[in-house]
């Protein structure tokens, strides 16, 4: 077995990303806002736009967890555009293959993330939503800090069926400036 490398993605990934995600999306399509049959058709320049890491607010990146020229599992942080709730990042598409679940990728992806998305300007809290019939991430979420604000119930429907969604929150610990006194 190679060494895991978790580590933000970039255009040159589209392809290995893009296929990934498409499992993700046949094995688990409960799990994610998007459908298969939608992101099929995406070309590989927009999927490359849209895991390509930017640095200027707001902020975007994505982790994968890389063997080889393999990506075991994904995790993307995209920070809130709008002035007012830049001091948001929505966590998405969170997934790890099934033939490497088991190895605590989804808790490293996540670290990574959260550690990175820590030194952001003005970001001071993490969000994310989750069906609650997705039992293991529900789980890893709370097991890195996430706490549920809330439900939304029939939140997501595919073919009739209906999934109550949670949402989730996690407070970035501050990062300590000098207090001046006056």
């Amino acid at each position: 077995m190679r060494p895991v490398n978790i580590r933000p993605l970039n255009r040159t990934d589209a392809a290995i990303f893009h296929a990934l995600r498409l499992d993700a999306l046949m094995e688990s399509p409960e799990a994610f806002g998007a459908t298969y049959e939608e992101d099929v058709l995406l070309s590989l320049d927009v999927v490359a736009d849209r895991i390509d890491q930017i640095q200027v607010e707001p902020q975007r990146v994505v982790f994968g967890a890389v063997e080889g020229e393999a990506i075991l599992g994904i995790v993307g942080c995209m920070q809130e555009s709008r002035i007012k709730s830049r001091h948001k990042a929505v966590v998405w598409g969170c997934y790890v293959h099934p033939s490497a679940r088991g190895r605590g990728l989804g808790g490293e992806l996540l670290s990574h993330l959260i550690a990175h998305v820590a030194q952001w300007d003005h970001v001071d809290a993490l969000t994310l939503t989750v069906v609650t019939r997705a039992e293991a991430a529900r789980a890893l979420y709370r097991s890195v800090g996430f706490t549920v604000f809330g439900k939304e119930l029939d939140g997501l429907r595919e073919h009739g069926v209906s999934d109550t969604v949670e949402y989730m929150s996690l407070h970035l610990p501050r990062r300590h400036t000098a207090l001046t006194s006056e």
